[in-house]
Formats: structure tokens, C-alpha cells, sequence
């Protein structure tokens, strides 16, 4: 752009001297022909109005342009601020012309184009300068806080971040120590991506800094056809050399007629008609002696060597090693020799000589792994606003896995791909994988790119909530992938993982689609822990959008000991109580709160935090006490039931009786802030074990925590009555159950009386389910206060639901039964009437579905009536007809068979 600044100066600087100097002709010559056309011009009110439209379309247009930099030719804008500045020298400062004003804007008609054109001259002359002037910096700095980079070589010294400046400085110093003066041919053999076309910038930069020893020509066969591309050589060697010897016009001129390479070029074929032939050895001769009178050696350097098609490296070959072989020549090539050797297979006569056409061959050094994950790390993290926190955990994740990255990634063109591929979503979802997961993934993308596909459509339907498994593995392992080396790691056999681990339910997915989709965030997630935040508010938006399992498999990532500071730990304990007090035990037993009551972890987490065990203590002491609704009781509850049971295994902050303490508080101000007996009521109370007997792990309730829940529940006593009788367990079948009561009725109490007397007291009339409670008890006595057992009479539920009307009236049948089988009287008259009484009550027993130990109980009073009356028929000589006997023989039989059943 400068070039063509200096150039658009210099033509404004001679236009401008010829008009100084041929001003008197120039302005006559205006004054004849161009000033009367222009005062014939109408400016009325029409033309003016279409001239104003006219105006206005062109700044509309130029401002539009000029909001994108519009780039004016430099030649341009010098024009018209020229032009514009004659015009307005003449019109303010000479009085030889004057201008007619337009009827409606009081203003010539060429004062606007013109004023106008100097605008637009001024406008452009800012626009380019501010392009033209823009600073520049460093490229290497650039790369470093570049998001994406460009796969491009270095062209200084000071880019070399491979270290091939030793071997640049070697071979430059076995070029100047040559001493012959015959041509040379140095090629430079490694990989694609090895850093060959770096390592001939810097030859170059090396020999443009002696400009007096060397003359540089970059020469790329790839912008020619196969059959001109030496003639597209010897065009950029004559105009390179032509600069220094005017008499390389002659000799290559007549030299390419020699050697029959025909060209386009407009300078050489002018010297083609008038050329005089010598044979090729003359021509080449004079030639050899021009170079090597400049004094200088001739550095030919040819690129993309290996970019060429067969044919196309045959004609390099050609010139290398025959028609531009000329002293002090000297041609570098970097190449990939497998690659020239594997385009040569087909043609037998230069394969088999190909190695011979490079004087020296000089295998690119192989760099150090060490450098190429030096220039990743730092890349990979720059322009991305990460803390210093998160570029530690990027760079120890590639070191730990440093094995991959190497082998993966073989040069410094592979690392850049790679953090281009990464880069653009690594800030994005950064917190929400597993970063050694996410870096691993993409390097079986980057190499794999295929199998990353395949990969993710052939196990993405096991990242789904049906997966109970909660985890991913991957089949076919060993057979299909050839990045199972990766692979295994990240979906080891046992699908052992974490959280938003790649092998997880809910993780699996992001890693391939790089969006959280319908995923909740972890920063929102997160987010939970601030203080300023409003967790309750973050749970239910969580829970309200599905987020169940995200949410628990996040909490029970945390590590507790790793929360950052006391206010966190303290969040961490009130995000406990919230869930415990409103949500499923299924979620917020996993966070591991119990941890915090570890007297070793508490010590660490009060040196850490700064803070005394006191202060930690009685903090911890308010609030698993809890209040509001909101009681902990389940974490007290753990602790106390591993010292009652003699399972602790660690040394807690809290004796034995500061937790039961805790619990009994909790008890207490849960019923002065809600008089009754809820289930919270009743968890509390559970919680509160005074002994656990070793053998039978039967729980003995405190006392005090009993009489609490007792007096709540006689000044309150709907809650109890309403939950008292429920379903003893949970059953495949709903007709197959038992019907039981609060378990602690007797601790509460004390006794049997004691309950039955409350129970029945004429106060509780009016309770919504005391029929229901009434019945239950009756039966519930009636069966020595076991559960009722049901098997196949009915959903057992809907028994409960119908207050058990059915069943206390099969009671009531039991104990009529009984009754009348206790009122029966032996004597001679009535011998044969209770033999009938006995067959009909056992008859009416049989058919109660009542299953229950009355039952049974009663069953025994028949058989003991019977054997009474047997006794007495058998000790008694009784006058009885034959007919009575065979009567009482059937009942005898009767009741034999049945009562055996």
C-alpha cells in the first residue's frame, strides 16, 4: 500500500508541475472551451431540485462505503483534492471567475461538486492513513492471544519457538565455507507439519541479512503449468539477476532459444528475434561467468516441492539438475521425501535417481515433545480470560496425560489444529466436564475424526434417565477404534465415573455436542453456594425443570473439605436442611454433611478456614438444631445411631449426649412453634435413641423426648390419630399386606390402658378418622397388638380407607362366638344342645375371614368345650336313645375333622 502511495505522489507531483509550468495555456484553453459551456447551464428550480437528489444519492452511497473502509486508490483521492484545490483557488482568491447562484439553495452548482470532491478526498485520505498507520505488532505476541491460529511458517528468528536456529546457523556456515563455485542443490527432508517452510524463512531471513554475499529468489513451480514451468524460472532468474548485469539479457536470451523453452513472456520474446544461436555448453558458459563476476552466490529457494504432481517435480528435477545448473547456484528445497518418492512410482527412470538430485540432503532434526506441549499449554488457554486457578488445571490435565498429547499430536502444525478444534468451545463448557475427559475426547477428534462420529451415534442413546445403570461403556472396543489407547481410559470396563465424567448419564452427550442443551449448568448449580445467592429459589427452578438427578449427582460431587470458605460450608449445611425439610430422602442423603462433624476434619477445616472449634462448633450446634420447619435430624440421627450401635469410626466434634441433646432440642422447638404430631414430629422423636439393644437392634426411645411428643399429642390430637394406622410395608400385591400402628405407641404411652383409654376418650369424638383409629385398636387388641395380616380379601389400603368397618364387624361376630361358647352349661338336658351350639359356632368361625388370634383363641375354647362335653358323656351314665347317639356321634365327628384343620 505504500508503494502505491509513493507512486500516486510522485504522478500528483509532475501533474502538478506541468500545470504550474503550462498554467497560462491550460487556463486559456479552459477559458475557451470549458467556460462557455458552464455559463449556458439553466439553474433553476427544477435542476436544482434533480442537482440536490443527485448530491444526496451520492453521499448516501460514499457514507455507506466509508462506514466499511472503502479502500479509494491513492491516485484517486490525491486527484480530487487537487482538482477541488485549482477550483477553490481561483474562486476565493482570484476575481477572474465568479459563479451563478441555483433559485433554491443560493449556492453554485460547481461549488457543490466541487466542495464535495474535496470532502471525499479528505474522507478516503483519513480512511487509508488509518488503515495504513495501524500498528503493528509482534506476530508471535499476536499468536500467543490469538484465538485461533493460523497454520502458517514463522518468518524471524524470534518466532522460533522449535529451536532450528542452531541448525539454520550450521548449514548457513557449511554454505559460506564452500569453496567451489559449482552449482549446489540442498534439500531439506521431514513430514508435513515438521516445520520445513520455517526453516527455509529463516535460511532466507539468515541470507538477507548478508545481502552482500547472497541474492535470494523464492521461486514456487506451483503457480505455472507443467509445461511452462521453466520458462517461469528463467523469467524470475533474468528479472532477479537482469537488476545487476544488464548483459544477463543477451545470454539468456539466446541460451533458452538453445534450449528450446519456449515462453510468453513479453520481455524475452522480444529478444528472441534477433538472438544469435551458439550451442548449449557456449551459452551456458557465458552464463556461469556473468554470475560469478557479480560476486555473489545466487540462493534459489523452491517451494512446495511435495505439493507438485509427478510430471511437475520431473521438470524441478530438470532445472536442478540440467538447464539451470549454473555456478554459484544454489537450490534449497524442503520437501516430504516419502511423499516425492511415493508421486515418482510411476515414473521408473527418475525414482530410481530421485536422491541423487540434491547435492546434500539434510533430514529436518526431529524437535522435543517438551516443546510442542510448551507452545500448547500457554496457546491453548490465551485470549480466553481464564484465571490463574483454571490455566493451572489445563496445564496439569495435559501433563498428566502428556503420553497422549505427544503421540497424538506429532508437530507443532498438529498442536495448532488441535487448539483451533479446542479452543472455541473450551471456554464455553469448561465448567461443565471433566476437563481431562473433554481434552482426551478431542484428541480422538482431531486424529479420528470418524470414529469421534461414530463414537457418539452408536452410544448416545445410553445417555438417557432409563439408564438406571448411571453409566456409559463402550462395545466393540478393541475391534473398531484405533484410539481405544484413549478410549479405555475414558470408558474403563467396569464403568466406574463422576461427575459429568464422559462415561455418565447426563455428561456423555456434552462432550460431543459441546451444549448444554436442555442440561443445567454447573455455574447455576453452582451458584447455590454464594452467598448473595438464594439457594431455595435455585433448588426449585432446578427441581421445577427436571433437574432431580443433575441436581443430586452435583451435590454429591462436592468435596466438603474442598469448599473455599466457612460462609460456603455454612451454605453447604443450609442446602442440607432445605432438601431434608421439603424433598425426598433419595436426594439429600448423599451429601456428605456427616463429614463435617469428624473431629480430624475439623481441625483441618478450622485451620484452613481460620476459625477456633469453638466457634465451628457452636455454629454447627445452632444449626443442626434447625428451626423453621426446617430440622436436620437426619445427620444428628446417623452419628447418634453409629454410638448406640458401636459403629463409629471416627471421632466426632460431638459426645454422645450433646447430640441427643441436639435432638430433644429440636423436638422441643418444633413443638412450640407447631403444636401436634406430624411426620416430622414422629422423625424426630425416632431420632431420638436412647438404646439400641445389640441382639435384636430393637430401639429404646428417650424419655423425655416421649413425654414431649405425649403432652403434644393430648393437646393436639388430630395429627397422631389422623396417621396412626397405615400399611405395614410395601407390597407387590395390594392385596396382600398388614395393617399396623405408630410402632412407639407403647414408649409414648406406657401402656396398653393407657392408649386405649385416650383412644376412646368421648373428647376425640369429633376426629375426623378416630372411627378408623377405634376400630383398628379393637382388632389390633383383639390380635395381642400384632400387625393385621390380609392375604387375598381386597386391596388392603382400601380396608383402611373404609375405616375398617367390615372387619370390626367380623370381630364383633368372633367375640359374640365366644361368648356364647363360654356360656355353655353341661348337664343331662342340655348335653346334646351344646354339642349343636359347638358345631354351629365353629360352622359361623369358619366362615370369618377375620384372621386374627381371637380367632384362634376362640377355636380353643370349642376344642376345650368339646373335650368337656366328651368327658362328661364318658364319666356320666346319660339315659339316651340310639337315635341321640348317632346324633351326637355326627357332631363329635364334626367337630373333630374341623378342629384338626
Amino acid at each position: 500500500m505504500k508503494t502505491e502511495w509513493i507512486k500516486a505522489i510522485i504522478t500528483q507531483l509532475a501533474a502538478l508541475f506541468l500545470f504550474i509550468a503550462l498554467n497560462a495555456e491550460i487556463m486559456g484553453w479552459f477559458d475557451e472551451y470549458i467556460l462557455p459551456t458552464l455559463s449556458r447551464m439553466n439553474e433553476g428550480s427544477i435542476s436544482s431540485i434533480i442537482f440536490g437528489v443527485m448530491c444526496l444519492s451520492t453521499i448516501v452511497f460514499w457514507v455507506n462505503r466509508f462506514r466499511y473502509h472503502y479502500y479509494v486508490k491513492p491516485i484517486y483521492v490525491l486527484s480530487s483534492i487537487s482538482l477541488s484545490s485549482v477550483y477553490w483557488f481561483y474562486r476565493l482568491f482570484t476575481d477572474e471567475y465568479i459563479v451563478t447562484e441555483s433559485d433554491i439553495f443560493h449556492i453554485g452548482f460547481s461549488d457543490v461538486i466541487f466542495g464535495g470532491l474535496f470532502l471525499f478526498g479528505i474522507i478516503s485520505l483519513l480512511v487509508d492513513f488509518i488503515e495504513l498507520d495501524e500498528p503493528t505488532s509482534n506476530e508471535s505476541q499476536n499468536e500467543d492471544k490469538a484465538l485461533l491460529l493460523e497454520d502458517k511458517p514463522i518468518t524471524k528468528r524470534e518466532q522460533d519457538r522449535l529451536g532450528f536456529g542452531d541448525e539454520v546457523d550450521t548449514l548457513y556456515q557449511r554454505i559460506i565455507e564452500r569453496e567451489t563455485t559449482s552449482a549446489l542443490s540442498i534439500g531439506i527432508n521431514a513430514r508435513w507439519g515438521d516445520g520445513k517452510s520455517s526453516f527455509i524463512n529463516l535460511m532466507e531471513e539468515k541470507f538477507l541479512q548478508n545481502k552482500d554475499l547472497f541474492i535470494v529468489i523464492r521461486f514456487n513451480p506451483r503457480y505455472s503449468t507443467n509445461d511452462k514451468i521453466q520458462s517461469a524460472f528463467f523469467e524470475e532468474l533474468y528479472s532477479e539477476l537482469s537488476k545487476y548485469d544488464s548483459r544477463f539479457k543477451s545470454s539468456f536470451n539466446d541460451y533458452l532459444r538453445v534450449i528450446d523453452v519456449m515462453t510468453d513472456n513479453k520481455y524475452l520474446s522480444a529478444l528472441f528475434q534477433s538472438s544469435t544461436l551458439f550451442n548449449r555448453v557456449n551459452e551456458k558458459s557465458r552464463i556461469n561467468g556473468a554470475i560469478r563476476r557479480l560476486k555473489k552466490r545466487v540462493i534459489v529457494i523452491i517451494e512446495d516441492l511435495d505439493r507438485l504432481t509427478g510430471d511437475e517435480i520431473v521438470e524441478v528435477f530438470k532445472l536442478i539438475d540440467g538447464n539451470a545448473a549454473f555456478d554459484n547456484l544454489i537450490f534449497i528445497s524442503a520437501y516430504d521425501k516419502g511423499r516425492i518418492n511415493s508421486l515418482l512410482e510411476s515414473k521408473d527412470e527418475w525414482a530410481a535417481f530421485s536422491d541423487k538430485f540434491f547435492t546434500w540432503e539434510r533430514p529436518l532434526p526431529l524437535r522435543s515433545s517438551q516443546l510442542l506441549l510448551d507452545f500448547l499449554i500457554p496457546n491453548l488457554t490465551s485470549g480466553l480470560s481464564f484465571n490463574d486457578e483454571e490455566i493451572e488445571d489445563v496445564k496439569s490435565s495435559i501433563i498428566a496425560n502428556s503420553s497422549f498429547f505427544t503421540f497424538y499430536l506429532k508437530n507443532l502444525r498438529d498442536v495448532k489444529r488441535y487448539i483451533n478444534l479446542v479452543k472455541p468451545s473450551l471456554k464455553r463448557i469448561y465448567k461443565e466436564v471433566k476437563l481431562r475427559d473433554f481434552l482426551l475426547i478431542e484428541l480422538v477428534r482431531y486424529r479420528y475424526p470418524d470414529e469421534h462420529r461414530v463414537l457418539y451415534e452408536q452410544n448416545s442413546h445410553k445417555d438417557s434417565e432409563t439408564n438406571f445403570e448411571r453409566k456409559i461403556t463402550i462395545d466393540g472396543l478393541e475391534d473398531q477404534y484405533n484410539s481405544k489407547d484413549i478410549l479405555k481410559v475414558l470408558f474403563p470396563a467396569d464403568g466406574n465415573n463422576s461427575y459429568r465424567s464422559i462415561n455418565s448419564v447426563g455428561g456423555f452427550s456434552i462432550y460431543f455436542q459441546e451444549h448444554l442443551f436442555e442440561r443445567i449448568s454447573n455455574e447455576k448449580l453452582s451458584s447455590m453456594l454464594k452467598k448473595e445467592q438464594d439457594y431455595r429459589a435455585i433448588i426449585n427452578e432446578v427441581l421445577n425443570n427436571q433437574g432431580w438427578n443433575q441436581l443430586r449427582e452435583y451435590l454429591g460431587s462436592l468435596n466438603t473439605l474442598a469448599l473455599p470458605s466457612w460462609e460456603a460450608v455454612v451454605r453447604y449445611i443450609d442446602i442440607y436442611i432445605y432438601l431434608s425439610a421439603h424433598y425426598s430422602e433419595t436426594l439429600y442423603s448423599i451429601l456428605n454433611v456427616g463429614i463435617l462433624l469428624e473431629k480430624k476434619v475439623v481441625e483441618r477445616l478450622c485451620i484452613k478456614l481460620g476459625i477456633s472449634i469453638d466457634d465451628y462448633k457452636s455454629t454447627l450446634y445452632d444449626k443442626l438444631i434447625g428451626g423453621n420447619n426446617e430440622y436436620p435430624y437426619e445427620i444428628v440421627k446417623q452419628q447418634l445411631w453409629a454410638y448406640k450401635s458401636g459403629e463409629l469410626r471416627h471421632e466426632l466434634v460431638f459426645s454422645e449426649d450433646q447430640l441427643l441433646i441436639i435432638l430433644k432440642k429440636s423436638l422441643k422447638n418444633l413443638i412450640k412453634n407447631n403444636p401436634g404430631y406430624t411426620p416430622l414430629h414422629n422423625n424426630i422423636l425416632r431420632a431420638c435413641i436412647a438404646f439400641i439393644d445389640p441382639t435384636s437392634k430393637k430401639v429404646t426411645l428417650d424419655v423425655e423426648a416421649c413425654e414431649m411428643v405425649l403432652h403434644s399429642i393430648e393437646s393436639n390430637p388430630n395429627e397422631y390419630i389422623n396417621d396412626f394406622v397405615y400399611l405395614a410395608g410395601v407390597s407387590s400385591s395390594p392385596d396382600w399386606n398388614s395393617i399396623t400402628c405408630d410402632p412407639f405407641w407403647r414408649q409414648i404411652f406406657l401402656s396398653a390402658e393407657n392408649l386405649k383409654d385416650f383412644i376412646f376418650n368421648e373428647k376425640l369424638d369429633a376426629l375426623p378418622n378416630i372411627k378408623r383409629v377405634r376400630n383398628f385398636w379393637s382388632i389390633y387388641e383383639a390380635n395381642s397388638y400384632e400387625p393385621i395380616e390380609f392375604q387375598e380379601q381386597g386391596p388392603v389400603q382400601a380396608k383402611i380407607d373404609s375405616d375398617l368397618v367390615a372387619e370390626r364387624k367380623l370381630l364383633d361376630e368372633i367375640l359374640e362366638i365366644e361368648t356364647l361358647v363360654n356360656s355353655i352349661a353341661i348337664s343331662p338336658d342340655s348335653f346334646v344342645a351344646a354339642y349343636k351350639v359347638l358345631k354351629d359356632s365353629l360352622e359361623r368361625l369358619s366362615s370369618n375371614t377375620l384372621y386374627i388370634k381371637k380367632n384362634g383363641d376362640v377355636r380353643k375354647s370349642i376344642l376345650k368345650k368339646r373335650n368337656e362335653l366328651k368327658l362328661y358323656r364318658e364319666s356320666e351314665p346319660l339315659k339316651i336313645t340310639p337315635e341321640i347317639i348317632d346324633k351326637i356321634k355326627s357332631y363329635e365327628d364334626y367337630l373333630d375333622e374341623r378342629l384338626r384343620h
